[in-house]
């Protein structure tokens, strides 16, 4: 046995002329052979090991390459359970398809090249976009809270691909009508629930999981308990829609004190597969075939801001919590998109015709110059701004004496714009050549009053 200050111990075990070493990391004792029969390779090999393992902080390098996939995933659980998320059902979806690829892998293996590999793979089994981000979403969320535990470092974290491109966005809609003829085709004691939806927007899950505890039947209020919330943020619904409260009605005489849910069927509280085991059918024989149970819930937040109740007691209402997430179910139809040209024509029509901006030719051309009788007049005077059609400036050709000057009538109704009026100095100057009975061509010298730039 051989001690190195400041480092740790080398030694050998009974009938074996290899090398271990043994040093403190952390308050516990890190032992492991250093696969050399020569002392003193073991003592750079641990001097490297100490180097590493204070590198790593608590994620020592050994430890690291003994971590898993599994070990991984069985983290992301329990904190999923120790925070009370509720995607742990997901999780376990999702490990059907990654288990196979990465399931007993060490995740010091597990590299950027493999799970793109698995992106094209699950691509070609016909996954969505959408599902895919998913399952590397969860893969990333393992390394993150590893990193995070201290059980492996940062530095050891793979890059992730980029997210695939989702076209997720929900575009199914329906209106009253469509709705009703749904509806009818649904069993009876789907009616209600049903209805229920499509008047708050409320999330199936939210109306198959709805108490009579929730429900305060003699003020007509109800609220939604934190337990029963996807955002786990509890909100009011006030039942002020008639229609609304008749179904609260009917479910009051149809009440059970062996049942705690507003809706059941014979005191058994709805299932999800029951809804989706009669919707296809119904939707085809209304003749809207692709409709889904969740568009019930895109239409009650069109349908609210249609109404003219702002956005954020609609949001209130249906229980977005998120702007985003909100404008994405508040879709444009195509009667929105009517209204809105029909709009800007009407916009379009009640402005003038009369441009506003006038090319410098033709400016010119309109431009009438005169030769005129000139005496200088006070300089407050000559900066007054002229009413069309009258005398803007006159400017003398020589001297400060009486003599030849310049008139310059404004075009009728372009008074005080000088763009539009070609005041430009090389406009006037252009006109100026061109009048021919112009007397004294020779010498210009200009002195222009007014609004001219």
């Amino acid at each position: 046995m051989k001690h190195i200050r400041g480092f740790g111990t080398l030694y050998q075990r009974a009938g074996s002329r290899n090398w271990y070493i043994e040093f403190y990391h952390q308050g516990r004792v890190i032992r492991r052979s250093a696969g050399t029969e020569e002392e003193r390779k073991a003592g750079k090999f641990l001097i490297a090991e100490v180097a590493k393992a204070r590198s790593a902080g608590g994620a020592y390098a050994m430890e690291q390459e003994r971590l898993t996939f599994d070990a991984l995933i069985e983290d992301v659980g329990d904190d999923y359970k120790i925070n009370g998320k509720r995607s742990l059902r997901s999780l376990r979806v999702r490990m059907i398809h990654l288990r196979p690829i990465f399931g007993g892998m060490r995740a010091l293996k597990i590299t950027t090249a493999m799970m793109v590999r698995y992106q094209r793979n699950r691509l070609g089994e016909d996954a969505t976009p959408a599902s895919v981000n998913r399952e590397i979403a969860l893969l990333k969320r393992a390394f993150n809270l590893a990193a995070k535990n201290g059980v492996i470092s940062k530095a050891n974290v793979p890059a992730f691909p980029q997210q695939l491109e989702e076209n997720n966005v929900r575009e199914g809609f329906v209106d009253r009508a469509g709705f009703e003829a749904v509806r009818d085709a649904m069993p009876d004691y789907l009616h209600d629930p049903l209805t229920f939806a499509f008047r708050t927007g409320w999330r199936i899950g939210a109306v198959r999981g709805l108490r009579w505890s929730s429900v305060d039947y003699d003020n007509q209020m109800i609220t939604l308990e934190r337990s029963n919330s996807k955002n786990k943020r509890p909100w009011l619904l006030p039942l002020d829609d008639p229609e609304l409260f008749a179904v609260i009605e009917r479910a009051w005489q149809r009440r059970r004190l062996d049942c705690l849910h507003v809706f059941h069927h014979e005191g058994r509280p709805l299932a999800e597969s029951t809804f989706r085991k009669y919707w296809p059918k119904a939707t085809a024989e209304a003749g809207l075939s692709g409709l889904l149970i969740h568009d019930l819930r895109r239409s009650a937040a069109r349908n609210l801001v249609r109404a003219g109740v702002h956005e954020n007691v609609a949001m209130a209402i249906t229980g977005h919590k998120t702007r985003a997430i909100f404008d994405r179910y508040n879709i444009i139809a195509e009667d929105d998109l009517r209204e809105a040209i029909r709009r800007q024509s009407e916009y379009l029509a009640a402005q003038t015709n009369r441009p506003k901006v006038m090319p410098i030719r033709q400016a010119c051309d309109q431009t009438v110059i005169e030769p005129c009788a000139f005496r200088r007049t006070p300089t407050p005077a000559s900066r007054r701004k002229a009413p069309a059609n009258e005398v803007v400036s006159c400017a003398p050709m020589r001297g400060d004496a009486d003599g030849f000057g310049l008139k310059i009538l404004r075009p009728y109704g372009h008074a005080g714009s000088s763009p539009a009026l070609g005041t430009n100095f090389l406009a006037i100057l252009a006109a100026i050549f061109r009048a021919k009975d112009f007397p004294g061509r020779q010498v210009l010298r200009t002195d222009f009053a007014g609004d001219f730039g």
